[in-house]
This record gives structure tokens, C-alpha cells and sequence, in this order.
């Protein structure tokens, strides 16, 4: 999966967020990511309640915001603020089964429907 810089609002998706009323926006990403223009073009619809940025200088900046994140008022994210090892784990890329080292006892949580073909890596280039 790579990232990609979004300039301007996809057609579809613009679309479907003009059908909603008094809806809440967060993009999660930096400006490198998701511009400032965006941004700002979708805080300025009219049916848009609020618009809230979860960001950061890297992607394990952003996915250490995005776990912390929780917004009061929606019960949008996940607040994990803590070391218990619930929220995330960072690994390399290139050694998905390395991941699984980091998580003691993942087999009880995974059940027999574990396919390594199924894990999400996103990458950074």
C-alpha cells in the first residue's frame, strides 16, 4: 500500500458527504498527505460540523496520534494512552512475521482463521 498525496476530493466521496447533515470530518494524515486545501475546501461545506486533523511528522507519529485520539463528543478513536500494548506495534515492512513476535500469546486471539496473506502492512516510501 502506498501513500498518496490527495490534492483535491474524489468526485464519489465529495458526493456522499454532501448527502449528510451536521456530520464531523477527521482526516488522519499529515499534510503530506492530505493537503491543506482539502482541508480546508471540506471544513467549509456547509453541512460539515466540525473538521478535525489527527496528524503528525511521520506515519508512527500519526498512528501513535490516531491511537490517542479520542473525540469526547463523538466517541470517535480509541484514547489508548498507555503500555499495556493494546493499541499498536511497529515493525519492519519487509518481515511481516516479525510483527507477530511483538504480540504474546496472538494465537489465542486469532483463532485457525489466520492467513499471513491477510496482514495489512502499509508502507512508507
Amino acid at each position: 500500500m502506498r501513500l498518496f498525496y490527495i490534492r483535491m476530493v474524489i468526485h464519489c466521496t465529495l458526493e456522499a458527504i454532501k448527502k449528510m447533515k451536521g456530520i464531523n470530518i477527521y482526516i488522519i494524515g499529515s499534510t503530506k498527505t492530505v493537503s491543506k486545501a482539502v482541508e480546508n475546501y471540506l471544513s467549509n461545506l456547509d453541512n460539515v460540523k466540525n473538521l478535525e486533523r489527527i496528524d503528525g511528522e511521520t506515519p508512527y507519529d500519526i498512528a501513535v496520534n490516531f491511537a490517542k485520539y479520542k473525540d469526547p463528543k463523538t466517541e470517535f478513536g480509541w484514547n489508548r494512552n498507555y503500555r499495556d500494548g493494546h493499541a499498536f506495534t511497529f515493525g519492519n515492512s519487509r518481515s511481516n512475521l516479525g510483527h507477530l513476535k511483538t504480540c504474546l500469546g496472538l494465537h489465542l486471539c486469532m483463532d485457525s482463521f489466520w492467513e499471513p496473506s491477510k496482514m495489512l502492512v502499509m508502507k512508507h516510501r
